[in-house]
């Protein structure tokens, strides 16, 4: 069971190769200032990764209203910048941890404002969709994890923590040879397993059957209900040594 930090590879084969492994609700997510090759920019923490060059920060990068594309570049969209406002981009580069200049306040228009001391706001986001640049609010962006998922965990506490990636799905079969009657199943695995143990038959394991007749949404609102429980962190013991533990579906 592979139990840490999201890896990048070239080859996607395993689950922690992915974004959804990368993007823990347990560290959140803020702003930064960095170094590049063309001078310091403004991106925002989405992930800390491995590599074959050592760990590096994934920074969705925010754009500054000279950087926008020639279409959207209205008056009042360069007034908008010239008083803080960046667009936020869909885009994500790794920086060595010692590119990072220092934290910057950024209030995205969509969650609540804590403070009127921000340097920076946004409210549109900037994304590329078959060759061509558009523009939305701020409302219909991909949340970070940690922006859904309150997590109980207190890293004071200095407890070491595991995160299950749980793959949870669905199939139904006939009953009986010459009457039609399906039972459904609904079968997890664990993401934390290579692919090569996920192949294993003994490795799926049953949750619940639907009956025929029966109400799919009936069965999964328990298991749904733990797996919330579960993504915001319990407190375990095992051979005496304190855990948090926490779970996330891999969809």
């Amino acid at each position: 069971m592979y139990f840490g930090p999201g890896i990048e590879a070239d080859i996607k084969s395993e689950f922690w190769h992915g974004d959804i492994w990368q993007e823990s609700p347990l560290f959140g997510q803020s702003s930064i200032q960095i170094n590049q090759d063309k001078g310091t920019r403004i991106g925002r923490i989405i992930a800390i990764v491995s590599t074959p060059n050592g760990t590096k920060l994934k920074i969705q990068l925010l754009y500054y209203g000279t950087e926008l594309p020639g279409n959207f570049t209205s008056s009042l969209r360069i007034k908008r910048a010239q008083n803080g406002e960046l667009w936020l981009s869909e885009i994500s580069v790794l920086i060595d941890l010692q590119n990072v200049i220092g934290p910057v306040d950024v209030w995205l228009r969509d969650t609540p404002k804590l403070s009127d001391n921000y340097q920076f706001c946004i409210r549109e986001i900037l994304y590329s969709h078959e060759g061509r640049w558009k523009i939305r609010d701020i409302k219909l962006r991909n949340q970070h994890p940690s922006e859904y998922i309150k997590a109980q965990i207190t890293t004071s506490q200095n407890i070491p923590t595991l995160r299950l990636m749980l793959d949870i799905y669905y199939d139904d079969f006939g009953t009986f040879r010459n009457t039609y009657h399906s039972l459904g199943g609904i079968y997890l695995q664990f993401c934390n397993m290579p692919l090569q143990l996920r192949k294993q038959l003994k490795n799926h394991f049953v949750l619940s059957f639907v009956p025929f007749g029966g109400e799919f949404d009936d069965v999964m609102k328990p298991i749904v209900d733990e797996i919330k429980n579960l993504e915001r962190g319990i407190l375990i013991t095992i051979n005496g040594q304190k855990l948090w533990l926490t779970a996330a579906l891999g969809v």
